[in-house]
């Protein structure tokens, strides 16, 4: 019977949180790739580490800087650690902002995953902290109808 290696991005929009990713996933001996606080040169490696098999199927980004312009159609697995957050000082400030900025942000990186040549469906995993901020941001995304 043939294993098939799944491979998983996850992206988080702050460094701090990708890194206390990068701990629990070190201590439950799973290894991952990062692209958050590396050189170019450690970036490309990164990546085309992440392709090959044999190498770590998991790969820590950031929504902010990694979003975009990187084609990881190799995973079939969207990790979205917490909902995106744009920029704000206050609560009234992200109110009054269209939430349009952070979907745009979570679908750049989502179509990381789901363009040409990814054949399969790509599974989209959101986590978020119930009785939050978070959930009420993903509610009013309509992310957590389905």
């Amino acid at each position: 019977e043939r294993v098939v290696e799944e491979r998983v991005v996850v992206f988080g929009q702050w460094p701090g949180v990708l890194r206390a990713v990068e701990a629990v996933l070190a201590q439950a001996a799973l290894p991952a790739l990062s692209l958050v606080g590396r050189s170019l040169e450690g970036r490309l490696d990164a990546l085309r580490r992440f392709g090959r098999p044999g190498e770590p199927r998991l790969l820590l980004l950031s929504s902010d800087t990694h979003a975009s312009g990187i084609n990881l159609q190799c995973a079939r697995h969207c990790v979205l650690v917490h909902p995106y957050c744009p920029d704000v000082r206050s609560v009234a400030a992200l109110r009054s902002r269209s939430l349009d900025e952070a979907r745009a942000y979570e679908l750049q990186a989502i179509g990381r995953l789901r363009r040409f040549p990814q054949l399969r469906p790509v599974a989209v995993h959101r986590m978020y902290v119930r009785g939050t901020v978070e959930e009420d941001l993903l509610a009013s995304q309509g992310a957590l109808d389905s």
